[in-house]
């Protein structure tokens, strides 16, 4: 478990084949090693794994880390979208993540 902002999350993990195509948020860290991570970017899906799996900004992910890609999720299967969008602007407003400016 890894705690980002006010939430405890899942992870991290670095298998994408490992994440649940479960409802929730995610957030792509960068381990920087020694327990620090950096967040990359944070997003939101109705499937995770297959949002992940094929995501659009991977790119950039790879070319902003310094360390190791990873992933950190928040599954919360009762909320609505409109509920995990709130999450995630909340996480991006407080990290200001290199990726994925919405």
């Amino acid at each position: 478990m890894i705690t980002i902002g006010r939430y405890r999350f899942e992870g991290p993990v670095y298998d994408k084949r490992s994440l649940k195509d479960a409802p929730g948020v995610y957030v792509i860290l960068d381990d920087l090693g020694d327990m620090k991570y950096e967040v990359l970017d944070v997003g939101e899906s109705k499937e995770i794994r297959t949002r992940i799996e094929n995501h659009d900004r991977e790119l950039c992910w790879r070319n902003n880390r310094r360390g190791r890609v990873c992933y950190a999720t928040l599954y919360i299967p009762g909320f609505n979208k409109h509920q995990r969008v709130a999450i995630e602007q909340e996480l991006r407003g407080q990290f200001a993540p290199a990726c994925g400016v919405k």
